[in-house]
């Protein structure tokens, strides 16, 4: 009799089968990976959160007050940051329209390794900025930058200038902010202006001269030519003087 009760019992608890046991399995498992995904998803949207709240807060305070310095170099990094999470904040745009600029930046051949540094800093690192041709490259206004360019099969070259083609202040009223006389005294670098004389869109005495003596660019690395000749000088007496002076700061290029 007990044998009997006991075999009943054994036969009404019937272990569950192999197919069940791994479906448990599947189910416990969906639910672990249901609850990791639902964990990385609230990390995720809290660090947005944090970041988004960072740019807002913190970043964009500290942008307006370091453009309005002009101190545009520091600006820039935190800037370009602050646009990976608020990327159609109107503030934003602003400050980074009125503290950097995009530069394009192309090569012959193709494929030539950019560098550059701020000129102030002799001994600064060269910070990598593409390979050519490079398009939008941000960089901060009234900042002066060395350059350097390096390709296989040529020699690297290294330099930091400007070239004004006719160059000169213009007369029409402008803001503040976007007056040329402003900006010359935060140009450093060594400076080639090319004029005529007798330009009569940007007259010598009156446009020219006054654009040249407001350069904050040392004056035995600036230089002022004056041909006898209207807005646009002639070209051959133009590439000749343009020639020599890229050949004094970037070096002769070889001839083959």
């Amino acid at each position: 009799m007990i044998l009997a009760a006991l075999k009943q019992k054994l036969d009404r608890t019937k272990l569950p089968s192999v197919a069940q046991i791994m479906q448990r399995r599947m189910v416990i498992a969906v639910i672990v990976a249901l609850s990791a995904i639902g964990a990385t998803f609230g990390i995720l949207l809290y660090n947005r959160n944090r970041h988004v709240h960072w740019a807002y807060n913190v970043a964009l305070p500290r942008i307006a007050e370091l453009v309005e310095r002009d101190m545009n170099v520091e600006a820039l990094p935190i800037a370009e940051e602050a646009l990976r999470y608020i990327p159609d904040d109107v503030m934003l745009k602003q400050l980074l329209s009125r503290g950097s600029r995009e530069i394009n930046i192309d090569s012959i051949p193709e494929g030539a390794d950019v560098y550059v540094r701020l000129y102030s800093d002799k001994n600064g690192k060269w910070n990598y900025v593409g390979r050519t041709p490079i398009t939008h490259k941000r960089l901060p206004r009234f900042a002066v930058f060395a350059w350097k360019v390096e390709k296989d099969g040529y020699s690297p070259a290294e330099g930091a200038n400007n070239v004004f083609l006719g160059g000169g202040l213009d007369f029409q009223e402008t803001l503040p902010e976007c007056d040329p006389l402003n900006f010359a005294p935060h140009v450093k670098q060594p400076t080639l202006m090319i004029n005529g004389r007798y330009d009569y869109f940007r007259p010598s005495e009156t446009s020219q001269v006054p654009l040249f003596k407001q350069l904050g660019t040392p004056k035995n690395e600036k230089r002022q030519v004056i041909f006898e000749a209207g807005h646009v000088p002639p070209r051959n007496l133009m590439m000749t003087e343009l020639l020599d002076w890229l050949d004094r700061y970037l070096g002769p290029v070889p001839k083959h």
